[in-house]
């Protein structure tokens, strides 16, 4: 879905999951279809530095692992199958910028309630499938982690506005609404996030 388009830049948003095939296959199509000069993706920043040389050496198994200040353990599978790898491989293949969107803050996130599954994506299509999602998510609460999160979020894509005439965007389904919500959105610019203690 096109998001924001005016005549300096627009931003294709594609709603994902981790480790759904068909989020890949659809990233893999706008991709083959499409040119864009930058691919933003939903993960923390800190894995940023690292993600591209972990995706190169593809078809090796790997994972990125970072620890937040002597808490818990927090790793991005580099798995081929999962949309947020696909993005980075494609940006590395088309030989154009990626970015990760999400904040430094590594924290535990609450679980998505149950959603649909997979496989009902080939009787309803695509953009229902994550329509029916994004209704079971729901709109998170005003200053909970994920509207917190999904602001940061907006703020870094209109940042990269600046520069970038067509971004792909990859956003997980529990960001996804917030974030269109707050696009374009002057208070949204300079947002920061707490820094884990």
């Amino acid at each position: 879905m096109k998001i924001i388009a005016s005549e300096r830049s627009s931003i294709t948003l594609l709603p994902f999951l981790h480790g759904k095939i068909a989020f890949t296959e659809r990233l893999r199509r706008w991709c083959l279809d499409n040119r864009f000069d930058c691919i933003a993706v939903d993960l923390p920043s800190p894995f940023e530095p690292y993600l591209a040389e972990a995706v190169d050496d593809l078809p090796v198994i790997s994972a990125i692992i970072a620890r937040a200040d002597d808490g818990p353990v927090f790793f991005v599978p580099i798995d081929p199958c999962d949309a947020a790898i696909e993005a980075v491989r494609q940006s590395r293949q088309n030989h154009v910028p990626f970015f990760c969107l999400g904040s430094g803050h590594l924290g535990p996130s609450a679980p998505l309630p149950p959603l649909p599954d997979e496989y009902a994506i080939n009787q309803l299509g695509f953009d229902e499938y994550t329509s029916l999602c994004l209704r079971v998510i729901g709109n998170p609460g005003p200053e909970s982690p994920w509207d917190e999160e999904a602001r940061f979020i907006a703020d870094e894509l209109n940042r990269l506005r600046q520069n970038h005439a067509n971004i792909l965007a990859l956003v997980h389904l529990r960001h996804c609404a917030a974030t269109v919500r707050y696009l374009g959105r002057e208070n949204t610019r300079h947002r920061t996030f707490p820094t884990p203690t």
